[in-house]
């Protein structure tokens, strides 16, 4: 896993971020909007956040989606 999440950050259009609005649910009223990083591994497929950004830490690689985040 650890290769392939080397790999996918490495890759073009293998991480990207979806950027989410949030809003007050009592008047619909945006109010902010939060970054979901998004990861997909050929070999792989699809790799969820909360599998990759542990990962990520553990190897160092949080610092780089960070920095892809701003």
């Amino acid at each position: 896993m650890e290769t392939q999440l080397r790999r996918a950050f490495e890759a073009q259009g293998q991480r990207w971020l979806h950027h989410q609005p949030q809003v007050r649910l009592i008047d619909g009223t945006p109010t902010g909007v939060e970054a979901r990083a998004h990861c997909h591994s050929p070999p792989i497929g699809q790799v969820s956040p909360d599998r990759f950004i542990p990962l990520a830490e553990e190897t160092g690689r949080i610092i780089t989606l960070g920095r892809q985040a701003i």
